[in-house]
């Protein structure tokens, strides 16, 4: 489960001018990849949305696109920062290029090889 939830996440936005650009969001995972284009002049901002458990403890932040059509998801955890620097590139039609990569791929990794470890220690016992 773990080497199949590791994923990798990538952000980025180019300004052609003050009105013309897009926003490349890129999620791959081991089995499949997934990108989505959205135009400059749809982009809103950003915000962290919090995940909370049943007791209303906050359990995950995660960040946000505001498009005209709704929100989508970056998968990428909750981060102040990434989401104040994407609202300050809607805002600043002088800033042509912004670019965030979070690579959860190694977690994933490590999750799977000691499940596969602790699986091989419950069938050779």
């Amino acid at each position: 489960m773990g080497i199949i939830s590791a994923s990798n996440t990538t952000l980025t936005c180019q300004r052609f001018d003050s009105r013309q650009g897009n926003c490349q969001l890129t999620h791959s995972r081991l089995l499949d990849a997934h990108t989505q284009i959205i135009p400059l002049d749809n982009l809103q901002g950003a915000k962290i949305v919090e995940n909370k458990d049943f007791e209303c403890d906050v359990v995950s932040k995660d960040v946000v696109l505001l498009t005209r059509q709704g929100e989508v998801k970056l998968w990428i955890f909750g981060n102040t920062d990434i989401a104040n620097n994407l609202n300050y590139f809607v805002i600043n039609k002088e800033r042509i290029f912004l670019d965030f990569n979070q690579d959860n791929r190694y977690g994933g990794w490590i999750f799977g090889i000691i499940y596969l470890f602790i699986g091989w220690l419950l069938l050779t016992s």
